[in-house]
């Protein structure tokens, strides 16, 4: 590779040194610090953990083992203990001072950032400084005493002093003693511009609530106080000052090192001045806020009008036609708030008044704000667009209407009307098959008056996919019929009508189930897919929403996605949801599908999944975790999300009910009565048991039939007195599963009727998915029951239709309904039975025949307010509620005096405004934590000569399958201990570089980590987390030499008490195994059922905490498996070794490239351990000491990791001293695999990324890769 000259580089990852200086006149007892690498903001929910490092271990713990609901306690906390986190983590920086120079504080190490942007961009460090009384508990105060706070113990600040410290109470937040294991007690934040309530109204208010409420509205509180700025030259990498040193008029002070000097609590300091200007932007937000109030009142009353069925038809149109204002349009209002020497923000004066009507205000609304763009699109994509087509022969035109479904427009809808809505689909008409180009240009241009653009598929190809895999492979399967059974009573091949459709098609004559046509019948599946994804690319703009209906489309999110990525620079530019109007199937057969996998796969690349139930919601989220070893977690709001590459797919459930409006117009149909009249004259005597089923096995209808039969055989009386209409509707999709269905319910009936008379049963078979609206609603409203019996159903809208039709006036109804159809779950009212328990059924029967009217009327009542109320404009306005509550930030935006946190609002503050200080700094968190850029890795690389590259194995070189995967099917859940070639040969090349230092640091046994990368010589290896390590090879060398860090444990006597414990609990878990290493016991659960395997750990670390407590170890839980290890134990032991080993052998100049990569909590100590060191080299007083080293005989050796250098100046490379270190260019890089909460600056998606990188640090360079490719591209998901 060929070098580049320092001035030619980037500035991506150069590291900047930064020293504060700040005149506090603190009380004696306390002193001074100023946060660090991060600023607190929200998500840093716990005033003592200003970095949130608590929370990075506790997420991490969860994950490992989310049944263990203790939380962090001490030594266990999944990889980090929570006492280390607080000393070693937090975000501060201690400053000193002396008698002669009191009041002036400066920092003592300096704070080390690392540069994000490139040549030519102004960095900007936040930083706040803290008063902190050393020694102090760090949360005791907070949490454990819930006592109001009396005036003598309240500290009060008093303009530009320090204040008074009254008390020694004060906010708790766990700072960093270094050097010491020490915790201490923040007493006061700045806040010169009076941010906040005082501290007594603050504590006060929340002193009667919960500790954890309390927490939230502190941290709150806290996190929106003013922060101040250093602005950085990315080019120089040196703080930028000259207009403080240039403005005649400026009072800014420097020190006579040239560092500004702040003043405690002074307002007028320039480093408050961006502040500032951040605050009036977010004052101008809050005021769109207010419009966006404005217009969420106008939509709910729009939605309240809607629901009034009663008195729609009189409701003026004009009042309907108020548009949808799409967030991002609505103007910039922004109030008169002029800060002194702060330039002032461009303003749009605007008067909002509210009209009388709730419609007027969103009309004032669109026209105050000047919004010319349109409503939000979304396109409802489904296989069948919701159309039925006829064909006049007469005059030889086409007519489209729309059908009775849950997809169609319905008159008065609001999602209509405030949604610039599309639908695409297929279409057809079986009396008139679209056959020619004139039909199909004919029917897309109808189509297009009604905002749907259909797609005509292949006849092969349409039967393949919807007859073969989606009617007799995926239905079933979802229905949880297991692929064995398919021979029998869900068996069914392409046959019957479609058969007759295509004569001569060559289709295979047996109806039995033939594992050799899946093969055509799956490419089919995924050929219509891309067909669909092919159309909707032509349509789509960046901001649509895509919105996919059902298991026929279930590769389309994925396709889409892709697609996206590929032509917007790696970025997913719409918003898609999918929703699954049939069951989810338990993931045992659910796995029984070959093409399982990928349809999960293009399920979750959606940003929503959608179900009508939460037992189909379980099943699909435990699918995804046994399957793609993904985990779930609940989210605010009470959502529950799945953790999928860099982002977070929402997992929902969402009822659904009639349609009042439509159904109101039905009833008002003539034929209604007459047809009911006929029924009640038919049956005049008997009490009506309704039915109308699809002609299945799964609809239940024969265990229904025998139900009946045996209540007539059991209850004599009813003979004469009941009679069931039955319904049974042959659509024509599963021809031998509905053969068979209607040859046993024609026995069936025919045996019931000469047993009792054949007026019990009035019986009928309807050809089509459907019967007419009005003989529908006229059964309804003479049958006293409604039963429903399926074995396994999705939704059923029949009953709502039932519980509608009987609502007062009219007499009421009872429904029974089957405990496996969703329904059961939604009518609260209805008698629930087991299908199969025919005992259970015939007592729900005759007690529903028997039943009171008062009680009659209390299950009415339970049911009406939800079936009137939940129409499908309501379900999915719901739904897209949640959509845009899943694709926001999920930091808390919302202000403390803010009492609107509706999803709606979320959405907009979350996506569009700031309003608030912490809402700014959560949003610069997010931005700054991007995917590395590798490019700029790369070019620096180029630039410098001495460069030490530290790696992870497991999961960072070797691709690692998911802990919670059930079916891994690689051993010990990575690609065995073998690195791919490709990456050998990049190391092998890296290490072959004289200018480079390799190190491998893993948490996994000597012998796996010398199988993995030993006989690459070059490299250095570290293993157990680095409590052992092999120097890299010297030529000649074919050993390795291992040298072991003594941590002051007795590990023989840790093994007797540990290993009796692990044996019991490896006899009880399948798969689980003991793993040894030199310096930690572990207990592998990788292999054992994810769930039962985390029941175990979990009570396994109880047990172990209760006998290990003489010990000086802690646990960890990682990666499907527990460890014990020594507390002074983690790879930022050796990390910080190996720098310093490398700089003291380096005569020629200071190291100035540092990459460090890893993908765990493990792996967080490395992390720190680099800017550790980085920090300490302006002053080798701070050095960290380094600990004892024994070879293997147990007998103390030489801590040199390195071969020495023989030089004359070695010898005085690592003299103490105090003077400031090279000049020269840094570069550091420290990366985790895989976006999550990490100490780390930037991340990469997983294994293959840093492959990548590896190998074109090895390469020449010539090939660079492209800007989309790897400069912040977003995700490419599993």
């Amino acid at each position: 590779m060929v070098d580049k000259d320092p001035s030619e580089c980037s500035s991506y990852g150069r590291v900047v040194r930064l020293h504060f200086a700040c005149s506090a006149p603190l009380p004696i007892g306390s002193s001074l610090r100023v946060t660090s690498s991060q600023l607190w903001a929200p998500g840093m929910m716990t005033p003592e953990d200003p970095t949130d490092a608590r929370n990075v271990s506790n997420k991490t713990h969860e994950v490992a083992l989310p049944d263990n609901t203790t939380g962090a306690t001490d030594g266990v906390d999944g990889g980090i203990d929570s006492q280390s986190v607080q000393q070693s983590y937090a975000s501060s920086v201690e400053m000193v001072t002396s008698p002669d120079e009191w009041p002036v504080w400066r920092t003592r190490k300096p704070v080390v950032i690392s540069l994000r942007h490139h040549h030519g961009r102004i960095e900007h460090h936040r930083y706040r400084y803290m008063v902190v009384n050393p020694g102090a508990a760090g949360d005791e105060d907070i949490e454990g005493d819930d006592r109001p706070i009396d005036d003598d113990e309240m500290m009060e600040a008093d303009g530009d002093g320090v204040g008074r410290l009254q008390g020694e109470r004060g906010l708790s937040c766990a700072t960093t003693q270094d050097g010491e294991n020490l915790s201490t007690e923040v007493m006061m934040w700045e806040d010169p511009f009076g941010t906040r309530q005082s501290q007594k109204d603050l504590l006060q208010r929340s002193a009667a609530s919960l500790p954890s409420v309390r927490l939230n509205n502190i941290s709150k509180t806290l996190a929106n106080l003013p922060y101040r700025t250093v602005e950085i030259d990315t080019v120089t990498a040196q703080v930028m000052y000259a207009d403080d040193m240039e403005d005649e008029n400026s009072d800014t002070t420097f020190t006579e090192n040239g560092i500004r000097l702040d003043t405690w609590n002074k307002s007028q300091d320039r480093s408050f001045h961006p502040y500032l200007a951040r605050d009036q932007l977010n004052k101008a937000n809050k005021a769109k806020k207010q419009l966006l109030t404005l217009s969420r009142q106008s939509s709910t009353s729009s939605e309240k009008i809607e629901a009034r069925d009663s008195d729609i038809s009189n409701i003026p149109t004009s009042h309907l036609q108020s548009k949808f204002v799409s967030f991002s349009d609505l103007g910039q209002v922004v109030p008169d708030v002029v800060v002194p020497g702060v330039p002032e923000v461009p303003s749009a004066t605007t008067s909002l008044t509210a009209t009388g009507h709730p419609m007027g205000s969103a009309k004032s609304l669109a026209s105050a704000t000047g919004s010319k763009a349109g409503p939000q699109r979304i396109f409802f994509t489904c296989f069948h667009l919701p159309i039925i087509l006829s064909y006049d022969d007469y005059n030889r035109k086409w007519k489209a209407t729309w059908a009775e479904s849950l997809l169609a427009a319905t008159d008065g809808s609001g999602i209509v009307r405030d949604y610039d809505v599309h639908w695409v689909g297929t279409v057809d008409c079986k009396s008139h098959p679209i056959t020619t180009q004139d039909d199909r240009d004919e029917v897309t241009a109808i189509l297009a008056n009604m905002d749907c653009t259909p797609l005509f598929l292949d006849r092969d190809i349409q039967d393949a996919h919807y007859l073969g895999m989606c009617k007799q492979v995926l239905w079933p399967a979802f229905h949880n019929v297991d692929l064995l059974d398919l021979k029998g009573s869900a068996s069914g091949g392409i046959d019957g009508g479609a058969r007759e459709r295509r004569k001569g098609s060559g289709d295979v004559e047996s109806s039995e189930w033939d594992q050799s046509r899946l093969d055509s019948w799956w490419d089919a599946y995924k050929q219509v897919n891309q067909m669909f994804g092919e159309k909707l690319s032509l349509l789509l703009n960046p901001g649509d929403i895509m919105w996919v209906h059902d298991y026929h489309l279930s590769l389309l999110p994925k396709i889409m996605d892709e697609r996206e990525r590929e032509e917007y620079g790696g970025r997913s530019v719409t918003k898609k949801v999918f929703l699954l109007h049939i069951p989810f199937p338990t993931s045992m057969c659910f796995r029984e599908l070959e093409c399982g996998e990928e349809i999960l796969k293009g399920m979750v690349h959606a940003d929503m999944v959608g179900f009508h139930a939460f037992d189909h919601a379980r099943h699909f989220l435990n699918a995804t975790k046994r399957i793609l070893g993904l985990n779930h977690e609940s989210l605010v709001g009470g959502l529950i999300g799945i953790k999928v590459g860099r982002k977070t797919v929402l997992v929902t459930m969402h009822n659904v009910s009639i349609e009042p409006f439509s159904l109101n117009a039905a009833l008002a149909n003539p034929l209604v009565e007459e047809y009911s009249a006929k029924l009640r004259e038919q049956h005049s005597s008997r009490h009506i048991i309704a039915g109308i089923d699809i002609a299945q096995r799964l609809s239940g209808v024969s265990l229904k039939l025998l139900a009946f039969e045996r209540l007539l055989a059991d209850y004599p009386v009813w003979q004469e007195k009941v009679v069931v209409v039955q319904k049974c509707l042959v659509s024509g999709s599963r021809h031998s599963d509905e053969s068979t269905t209607i040859m046993e319910v024609r026995q069936l009936v025919k045996r019931i009727q000469s047993r009792f008379g054949p007026n019990v049963i009035d019986y009928e078979e309807v050809s089509g998915s459907s019967i007419p609206i009005y003989k529908r609603l006229a059964l309804w409203k003479v049958a006293d029951v409604l039963m429903v019996t399926p074995i396994r159903e999705g939704l059923n809208l029949l009953p709502m239709e039932y519980v509608y039709t009987k609502k007062h006036p009219s007499a009421p109804g009872v429904v029974i309904s089957s405990e496996f159809s969703v329904v059961s779950s939604v009518l609260n009212g209805a008698l629930r039975v087991n299908p199969f328990d025919v005992q259970m059924t015939v007592t729900s029967i005759d007690k529903a025949l028997t039943m009171d009217t008062k009680e009659k009327d209390g299950r009415r009542e339970r049911d009406t307010a939800f079936v009137t109320s939940c129409s499908s404009s309501s379900w999915t306005r719901s739904v897209l509620n949640d959509l845009y509550d899943a694709t926001a930030v999920t930091n808390d935006d919302d202000d403390n005096d803010s009492e609107d946190t509706s999803i709606m609002a979320s959405k907009f503050d979350k996506q569009n405004l700031i309003t608030c200080t912490a809402s700014f700094l959560a949003h610069e968190k997010e931005i700054a934590f991007a995917h590395l850029d590798i490019n700029s890795v790369v070019d620096s690389y180029k630039c410098t000569k001495k460069r030490v590259l530290v790696l992870d194995l497991n999961g960072t070189i070797i691709i690692k399958e998911p802990a919670g995967k059930y079916l891994k099917r690689d051993t010990l859940g990575s690609s065995g201990f073998d690195v791919n070639p490709e990456v050998r040969e990049a190391l092998s090349s890296l290490c072959a570089d004289p200018k480079n230092i390799v190190f491998v640091v893993s948490g996994d046994s000597q012998e796996n980590v010398v199988k993995a990368v030993g006989n690459i010589p070059g490299v250095g290896l570290a293993a157990s987390n680095g409590a052992c390590f092999a120097p890299p090879l010297i030529h000649g060398e074919t050993d390795r030499k291992w040298k072991y860090f003594d941590l002051g444990v007795d590990w023989e006597a840790v093994k007797k008490i540990v290993l009796p414990i692990l044996a019991k609990y490896t006899a009880r878990s399948n798969g689980a195994f003991v793993k040894l290493t030199h310096s930690s016991i572990g207990w592998s659960y990788y292999s054992c059922d994810p769930e039962w395997g985390s029941l175990q750990a979990s009570h396994l670390v109880f047990e172990l905490e209760q006998a290990l407590r003489a010990f000086d170890v802690r646990f960890v839980m990682i990666k499907g498996i527990v460890e014990v290890v020594p507390r002074q134990l983690n790879k930022g032991v050796i990390v910080g070794e190996v720098l310093r080993q490398v700089k003291d052998r380096n005569a020629d100049g200071e190291i100035d490239f540092i990459l460090c990569m890893g993908d765990d909590v493990q792996d967080e100590k490395m992390f720190t351990a680099v800017f550790s060191f980085i920090s300490e080299q302006e002053n080798l007083l701070n050095a960290s000491r380094s600990l004892s080293v024994t070879g293997g005989n147990g007998q103390p050796v030489s801590n040199s990791i390195f071969a020495p250098v023989h030089n004359g100046n070695n010898s005085n490379s690592r003299k103490l001293s105090t003077d400031l270190v090279s000049k020269d260019p840094l570069y550091a890089f420290t990366t985790v695999v895989g976006k999550k909460n990490s100490h780390a600056l930037t991340f990469v998606d997983d294994a293959r990324d840093v492959s990548t990188l590896l190998r074109k640090l090895a390469s020449d360079g010539d090939s660079i890769l492209s800007d989309e490719a790897m400069a912040g591209a977003e995700p490419v998901f599993l």
